[in-house]
């Protein structure tokens, strides 16, 4: 390891904490996996394409940032991290979570709560975040190419959905009974007022709905008798914001 490197790898001893960005990696150096005790990773802005199996040698680790690299998929081993609260998996060249050789179980991760894979090459719906077992506070999709949201994201136990800035042209109207949904931005997709579950606005607990950016008529959508269901659920938190 370089100087720069060792440094930082001396200092992760005593902290548990590894910073690791924007140093030209192509891939993690070997000697990190002695640091067993390690509770944060972070190897952001590199030009790592493939993360090893080793990744999942680290049991401790709540925090994991591979943001800004060349990863085309997780590995498998990223599902022995079962302590991981924050996963940034967001600029990448990811067209999918998974691969033939590698499949991540999100649902051992039980202490999970935000996921960004924002920024990469998603044309379909991560249906590994579809389940009653993965209960997320955050699941950041947007800036993608997805066009659907399918049928099974009414398993989605997550209190904020963002798929901003997608190809998004169809909505499951299962989605409305994501029990835990509170907030889901649609904004810039291909969206059209008739895509629109009327659900989402007048049987869901979304109380925050971004749909601008979208070529449909928000004069029209206020008008809808749906609407007005939607605005009592946000009035309601908005009040309940102010001290």
């Amino acid at each position: 390891m370089g100087n720069n490197v060792s440094s930082r790898y001396e200092n992760a001893k005593k902290t548990g904490s590894l910073q690791l960005s924007n140093l030209k990696l192509s891939k993690f150096p070997e000697d990190v996996r002695k640091l067993t005790n390690l509770r944060a990773l972070d190897l952001s802005s590199n030009s790592i394409q493939h993360l090893d199996p080793w990744i999942g040698a680290f049991p401790g680790l709540r925090s994991l940032n591979v943001s800004g690299n060349k990863l085309a998929c997780l590995p498998t081993e990223v599902s022995r991290l079962t302590k991981l609260e924050s996963l940034n998996a967001s600029n990448n060249r990811m067209l999918s979570l998974t691969s033939s050789h590698s499949v991540v179980n999100f649902g051992s991760l039980r202490h999970l709560r935000t996921v960004d894979i924002s920024k990469n090459n998603l044309t379909e719906f991560p249906v590994e975040f579809c389940s009653k077992d993965i209960p997320l506070d955050l699941l950041d999709l947007s800036k993608n190419n997805i066009s659907l949201v399918p049928d099974c994201a009414s398993l989605l136990q997550v209190i904020e959905l963002n798929l901003n800035e997608n190809q998004i042209s169809a909505i499951s109207e299962k989605l409305a009974k994501c029990p835990r949904l509170k907030v889901l931005r649609l904004a810039h997709n291909r969206l059209r007022l008739e895509d629109i579950p009327m659900g989402i606005l007048e049987d869901s607990n979304i109380s925050l709905f971004s749909i601008e950016g979208n070529p449909l008529s928000m004069k029209a959508l206020q008008e809808l008798p749906a609407y007005a269901k939607y605005m009592e659920r946000y009035t309601a938190t908005k009040r309940k914001a102010i001290p």
